[in-house]
């Protein structure tokens, strides 16, 4: 009887819960689409380069060090003023350091944790939580670890709020941090709004902020502990079963209803694909979009 080995990260797991198919051509085909990786995607890791060595004392080397990485990469023929440029990505730096400069609370322990745990371990299965832990410091009020991390959001308040907890993604960073010797009892979120901040012209950023900083970069304090965590254990084994079944050819990749599915949100990253007819997607996929592997997602097997 095979052994499987499968690593897994909260991406992988969100995306399978959300739409079977969405999960297989990003995670296990490794597709992305060609324009995504010209903007959010390298102007997310440099927004996560400022955030994760920024102070108010260092502000300047965070920035410089930033936008040394930006420009290595397409972001450097963006035209001033477009939402992934460097006039825009210089912008909102000094905006966070405006909203958070007298903020000394927290003291950076480390950054940019990569870690992993064995989740099971049996004769047919073994999983592996993956994960990247953005920064770990000390609440300095308490003399506690916290984890902090940085998103994107369209939506803030009680919307964003209602997703953080239970929330498996949020039990990942916990149960990753415990294995590394973190005994956190609270995840703080720094949230970079996307939407609603900026008024534009043309398509453009005029660079006129329609509310203070504090509301583009919102933060959240999430408290955490173990109640949920079997229950997270659980649906871990679910997805990654469902996961080699599919790529075993043992079941169909389903594709979530009407409300919810990738066909009808022309938002999702494969919307022109699932659109098509089933004989044209491949030609779609191979020409719209490159092949990048997730590193955080890998089935193996053994005889």
């Amino acid at each position: 009887m095979p052994k499987y080995t499968v690593e897994i990260d909260y991406s992988t797991m969100d995306t399978m819960l959300i739409c079977e198919r969405k999960a297989m051509y990003q995670y296990h085909d490794g597709y992305t689409r060609t324009s995504e990786i010209a903007g959010a995607l390298d102007f997310g890791k440099c927004i996560h380069t400022f955030l994760e060595m920024y102070t108010h004392d260092n502000f300047e080397y965070a920035k410089s060090i930033a936008l040394t990485e930006a420009k290595k990469t397409k972001l450097k023929e963006v035209e001033d003023g477009q939402r992934y440029s460097l006039s825009h990505l210089t912008q909102l730096m000094a905006e966070y350091d405006k909203a958070y400069a007298t903020d000394n609370r927290y003291k950076t322990l480390k950054t940019e944790l990569k870690l992993k745990y064995t989740l099971l371990d049996s004769e047919e299965l073994k999983i592996i939580w993956v994960g990247n832990v953005d920064k770990v410091a000390i609440d300095t009020m308490f003399d506690e670890p916290v984890i902090f991390e940085h998103k994107t959001a369209y939506t803030t308040g009680e919307q964003f709020e209602n997703k953080t907890w239970p929330n498996h993604q949020v039990l990942g960073y916990y149960m990753l941090a415990q294995k590394a010797g973190y005994d956190v009892k609270k995840i703080i979120f720094n949230v970079l709004k996307t939407t609603g901040y900026y008024k534009t012209k043309g398509g453009k950023i005029s660079g006129d902020l329609l509310t203070n900083p504090t509301d583009c970069f919102i933060r959240y304090e999430v408290p955490v502990d173990d109640t949920f965590v079997n229950e997270f254990e659980l649906l871990v084994v679910q997805v990654v079963k469902d996961l080699i079944a599919m790529t075993e050819g043992k079941r169909a990749v389903k594709f979530n209803p009407p409300n919810s599915c990738t066909m009808f949100n022309s938002k999702c990253l494969f919307h022109d694909v699932c659109k098509s007819y089933p004989n044209e997607r491949k030609d779609i996929l191979d020409f719209n979009y490159e092949k990048r592997p997730w590193a955080h997602f890998k089935i193996t097997r053994e005889e």
